[in-house]
């Protein structure tokens, strides 16, 4: 088993409405992995969330074992993959490449619902993909 997850917008916003019990479940394993949220996924699963949903991504936040990760440094990657073509509107492709690159430094698997972007970007990345019941 890996030993960190990243998590992107889905998976915030996905605990946030409490839709992915397989989110619920890796977290519930926090004490035995790091999950890394980078700061765009965090924003942009925040979006993502009707109001008065926002306890379950707090509680996530205030875990021991979750890192916040300022994903700036990875204006390079994107400025590459838009030069090649491969980021498309709507902005996933670009929340996408962000997550993607953050999944390759930290070599971990990123933990979505939505893994089209992220496999179409990164055919070679580490994904956790799961279903919503």
């Amino acid at each position: 088993m890996a030993t960190s997850r990243i998590l992107d917008c889905f998976a915030i916003s996905d605990l946030a409405s409490g839709k992915a019990k397989y989110v619920e479940a890796v977290i519930q394993l926090s004490s035995h992995i790091q999950l890394i949220v980078p700061a765009v996924s965090l924003v942009a699963g925040l979006s993502r969330i009707e109001d008065g949903e926002y306890g379950a991504v707090k509680a996530l936040m205030n875990l021991p074992a979750t890192s916040l990760i300022d994903t700036s440094d990875t204006v390079d990657t994107i400025i590459m993959l838009a030069r090649k073509g491969h980021l498309k509107p709507p902005h996933r492709s670009i929340i996408a490449a962000i997550v993607g690159d953050a999944g390759k430094r930290y070599n971990a698997p990123v933990l979505t619902s939505d893994p089209g972007p992220l496999q179409r970007l990164w055919p070679e990345g580490l994904v956790d993909a799961y279903v919503l019941r």
